[in-house]
């Protein structure tokens, strides 16, 4: 399957610091498939959208199964505290759906996923689609809404950012959540995503949480041959939310 990538595209400009995204299309014959945009972790401290292992550990799984991936550069905490970091992401959901259709996705079908403190920024994006005070800056005449959310092991209140938290955001708009959590994790300890999980179950029924038997924080996705039934997970339920 032949790829088309698109790479440092300028999504937002935030006086005078450039914000960009890298976008795989799988080249389908006939058909625009559906988005998923990748978040990396980092603390909010360290990453970019360069980091090629990561990003082709997550890439190469959802493209083989005919996903477009779009993985976004946001600004850390030592540029801009929060909430820079949802403003940006939600900018990066307008953006796209404002330019799907030249880059050969369908704009109508957006989801997420992310890794740590990029997993909590997914499920932020997930529950707060409707919360306006986050957009700013161009393409506001489009939506910032995501219709589905995959977080593995997302930071919640151990942020003590109140505004920060999901569970703050939820409401009965809120997109399918699948989330995945190491059940030795110290860092980011299981009951983060218990929380969000029992605080979404009272609003929708589509939201699962995928627990790992003495995984720990930041299980090695990369090795797809040991974490096959996570992969699988993760492609069955983006195949359930968006096709």
């Amino acid at each position: 399957m032949g790829v088309n990538k698109f790479t440092n595209l300028e999504y937002c400009n935030v006086n005078g610091r450039s914000l960009v995204l890298d976008i795989y299309v799988p080249q389908l014959a006939g058909e625009k498939p559906p988005l998923v945009i990748y978040l990396h972790g980092g603390e909010w401290e360290i990453g970019s959208n360069n980091g090629y292992e990561e990003v082709y550990s997550v890439s190469r799984p959802l493209i083989e199964n005919g996903y477009a991936v779009a993985i976004i550069d946001y600004r850390l905490y030592n540029e801009a505290e929060f909430p820079a970091q949802i403003e940006d992401s939600k900018a990066a959901v307008r953006w796209l759906r404002a330019n799907g259709e030249n880059y050969g996705f369908n704009p109508e079908k957006i989801g997420v996923w992310g890794r740590s403190i990029g997993g909590h920024l997914a499920s932020l994006l997930g529950t707060a689609g409707d919360f306006r005070g986050f957009d700013l800056g161009e393409y506001l005449e489009y939506s910032s809404k995501v219709q589905a959310v995959c977080d593995f092991y997302g930071m919640r209140d151990s942020l003590e950012i109140t505004e920060a938290n999901p569970i703050n955001y939820i409401s009965l708009e809120v997109p399918p959540f699948l989330m995945v959590h190491g059940e030795a994790d110290i860092e980011v300890p299981l009951l983060q995503s218990e929380l969000l999980y029992n605080a979404l179950k009272k609003f929708t029924n589509q939201v699962e949480l995928y627990i790992l038997e003495g995984e720990g924080h930041g299980f090695d996705i990369i090795n797809q041959e040991f974490h096959q039934d996570v992969y699988k997970q993760v492609i069955d339920f983006f195949n359930n939310y968006l096709r």
